[in-house]
């Protein structure tokens, strides 16, 4: 829900009450927490709007696992990018979650570029492939994507660089 950009506060804040009202939740939509609604960060496109129930309960099988872990624990899952990567393809198994994609950027947006479709991350990882070691082909790709980053970051120093944006668009 804080992720997509084309869903506007309005749907957004209907949505979490349309979800609360499940579980009898009263909520206060002016509370401080509702004022990121307003923006989004990216496109989950026409996959995550239709397979959102899914989505959803992808996240709270998420919040669920780390929750029923001791304090210690869930501070060092939602402290250490890798852990929490590690808890979220065990979670999400052979399916393919936007949500995945979405949380590690949300949470550790320099680690993560703010991509929430894994064809698309293989893509870029491919076109730039040529900039990072051979080596690291065989990486999980959000950390090629991260090498590939800190290369073209030497390249285009002082640049906002963004995958979805010039110069790096083709």
């Amino acid at each position: 829900l804080f992720f997509p950009s084309k869903n506007n506060r309005p749907l957004k804040i209907e949505m979490i009450r349309r979800m609360a009202s499940w579980k009898k939740i009263d909520m206060d939509e002016n509370h401080e927490i509702f004022k990121s609604l307003a923006n989004g960060i990216g496109n989950g496109g026409i996959a995550y709007n239709i397979r959102r129930p899914f989505e959803i309960g992808f996240i709270a099988r998420v919040a669920l696992e780390i929750v029923t872990n001791s304090l210690e624990t869930r501070r060092q899952v939602l402290s250490d990018h890798i852990q929490l990567r590690e808890l979220l393809y065990k979670i999400q198994g052979d399916s393919r979650m936007q949500s995945h994609h979405m949380l590690l950027h949300l949470l550790f947006p320099e680690n993560y570029e703010r991509i929430s479709s894994g064809p698309q991350k293989n893509k870029i990882a491919k076109a730039f492939a040529s900039l990072i070691d051979q080596s690291l082909q065989q990486e999980d790709v959000d950390d090629r994507l991260f090498a590939i980053r800190n290369k073209l970051e030497g390249l285009f120093p002082g640049d906002v660089l963004d995958f979805y944006r010039s110069p790096l668009l083709a």
